[in-house]
């Protein structure tokens, strides 16, 4: 059985592009908004062993099968085979539509923000910092950033992080279903978070047990 974190609150980073050497951070992680957090999934998907050691490391791949409503025409089945190793990074895939009532999609196991001017055929960096008090969403890539926070109907409520790849042939949203493959590719993930697993004091005695290290920048 794998274990399903549930992230009292965490900041994520998603790039759809960077390795980052293994460090001793018993103490913690501090990003570049000065928020502190106690532990990391640092997920490389173009490491030499492959995308999906990554994956089988820290995610959960998606099975079920999710009904639509109308307007949407067809239902969303994730399946294992749409996740893969692709163009040397994590490949996540709708594929072709076959009338079948279903479009095969990928989802592993966290609102929609239009971002001007954006080109996601290039790789960018995709973040959000969900915190008590706010949750901001931020884009970066092709030249352009961009971020928008929301303070309100913050989650509280602990959850899981999921990227996935889906339609569900609804006009207004998802378009299709979609006639030919639609791959996302992703090089790596990095979450950081505090969670259900690891307490305030089983972290700060194991970053005293580990010689108190500086906290790792990231």
């Amino acid at each position: 059985m794998r274990a399903v974190y549930l992230f009292k609150s965490f900041s994520a980073i998603v790039v759809l592009t960077s390795t980052v050497v293994a460090q001793n951070c018993k103490c913690g992680y501090r990003d570049s908004n000065g928020n502190l957090w106690r532990e990391a999934i640092v997920s490389t998907f173009t490491q030499p062993a492959g995308a999906l050691a990554a994956v089988n490391a820290d995610w959960i791949i998606s099975t079920d099968n999710q009904p639509q409503p109308s307007p949407a025409t067809a239902s969303i089945q994730y399946v294992t085979a749409n996740v893969f190793q692709f163009n040397d990074a994590l490949g996540l895939k709708a594929s072709q539509y076959d009338n079948s009532g279903s479009v095969k999609c990928a989802e592993i196991f966290t609102k929609d923000v239009v971002i001007s001017g954006a080109d996601f055929t290039t790789f960018g960096t995709h973040r959000f910092d969900w915190l008590p008090s706010k949750t901001t969403y931020s884009y970066a890539g092709s030249g352009l950033t961009s971020s928008r926070t929301i303070t309100k109907n913050v989650p509280t409520t602990p959850s899981e992080s999921i990227l996935n790849v889906w339609s569900n042939g609804d006009p207004g949203f998802s378009k299709g279903p979609p006639q030919a493959d639609a791959i996302a590719t992703v090089q790596w993930v990095h979450l950081y978070f505090n969670s259900t697993t690891l307490s305030e004091s089983a972290f700060n005695s194991a970053c005293v047990a580990a010689g108190r290290p500086a906290v790792c920048n990231v």
